[in-house]
């Protein structure tokens, strides 16, 4: 024989208390195998009522008061030792009537913000959950509602329309046209607010900029692992090179190491960006006094049909010729690179001010046929 099922309604009821903290009210059983246990008040649907008839009935015979403004919140499912629970939750307040405890030994009004300070019975910990995600949403709403509203007010058209012609992996209509120092400001202003993570999360985005202030966001997080976190969030959603190389978190300088063990995953993606990032961290972290030979072997092994990735690898040769010239050098001379990135690192190493003359005259001689 199967477990019974009982099929309730409990009411979460809203208000705010005189601070204007926004509170919910919570009762505590007083009978039964759960007495002293919190829960949300309501009670069973009887024949013919619907889940919200069933809970303004309830609310006026336990707490003697009536509830308004109904909304669907969630149905929790919850198997107890004997019984199969179903239980329809709903967002509610208070039309009239004071609330007077009829059946429960106790209630509290508890900041909607720390629910969690009372032993809840189990079902109605699933509600809170329930709750804490819709408030994320909500807040992840108001978040993009203002960000985007934001970078409208600080869109330059002019650029847009030239900023859209650099970068031919991103539709010309997702560019709003925010300039790089406007959205350096605007992500250190954002990173240091609480409620920035529902931003973060909010994958993907729908503007060029808004990724754009993401990368800048993530560069501003000062604790390595969530910012390490956050970075392999949001890689697999960076579509074109301009975020790709926006993204350069200041924590990683730090933490070289273990930044060192997550470059080797990096060059082993199949993701264009990804490995474009993560040549770009080597060529940004390890090309001065953490420099090992072993680091322009792991670019040369790369091997791409991308062109942004070729020409991230000949931007860390020609980088790397700048910094390590002697040491380096033997990767053109012994031809370790394809040609088309061979010839792209000599040229951009020829358009550096930090090769000599003698240097540049070597390494024109370097050139291949294609």
């Amino acid at each position: 024989m199967g477990m019974k099922s009982i099929k309730v309604v409990a009411a979460v009821i809203r208000s705010v208390d005189e601070n204007g903290t926004p509170v919910v009210f919570a009762t505590q059983r007083g009978y039964g195998d759960y007495k002293d246990w919190w829960e949300f008040p309501g009670g069973k649907i009887e024949g013919g009522e619907t889940p919200e008839k069933a809970l303004v009935r309830e609310i006026q015979e336990e707490l003697d008061a009536c509830i308004t403004d109904l909304r669907y919140l969630t149905t929790v499912e919850y198997d107890y030792p004997t019984f199969h629970l179903s239980m329809d939750c709903f967002w509610c307040s208070l039309k009239e009537g004071h609330l007077v405890l009829l059946e429960h030994e106790a209630a509290r009004w508890l900041p909607l913000d720390n629910l969690r300070q009372v032993n809840w019975l189990p079902a109605d910990l699933l509600v809170i959950e329930a709750m804490e995600k819709e408030a994320i949403r909500e807040e992840l709403f108001r978040m993009q509602d203002v960000i985007r509203e934001e970078l409208f007010r600080m869109q330059d058209v002019t650029y847009r329309d030239f900023q859209s012609k650099l970068i031919p992996t991103v539709a010309a209509d997702t560019v709003i046209g925010v300039r790089t120092p406007a959205l350096r400001q605007y992500a250190k202003k954002l990173a240091a607010q609480k409620n920035i993570q529902a931003f973060l999360e909010d994958l993907p985005h729908s503007y060029f900029d808004e990724n754009q202030l993401h990368a800048f966001i993530i560069s501003e997080i000062k604790e390595y692992e969530r910012c390490m976190g956050e970075v392999l969030r949001f890689l697999p959603f960076v579509d074109n090179w301009a975020t790709c190389d926006q993204l350069s978190p200041k924590v990683f300088r730090k933490h070289k190491p273990e930044l060192l063990e997550q470059i080797r995953v990096w060059l082993e993606s199949d993701q264009t960006y990804t490995i474009r990032f993560g040549i770009g961290m080597l060529m940004q972290h390890f090309l001065d006094e953490d420099f090992d030979p072993a680091y322009p072997e792991m670019v040369s092994q790369i091997r791409s049909k991308e062109y942004y990735v070729n020409m991230m690898i000949a931007w860390y040769f020609a980088t790397a010729l700048a910094k390590q010239y002697e040491r380096v050098l033997p990767y053109l001379e012994e031809r370790k690179l394809d040609v088309w990135t061979h010839n792209k690192a000599i040229r951009k190493s020829v358009e550096s001010f930090r090769i000599t003359k003698e240097q540049k005259e070597y390494l024109k001689s370097l050139k291949r046929k294609a």
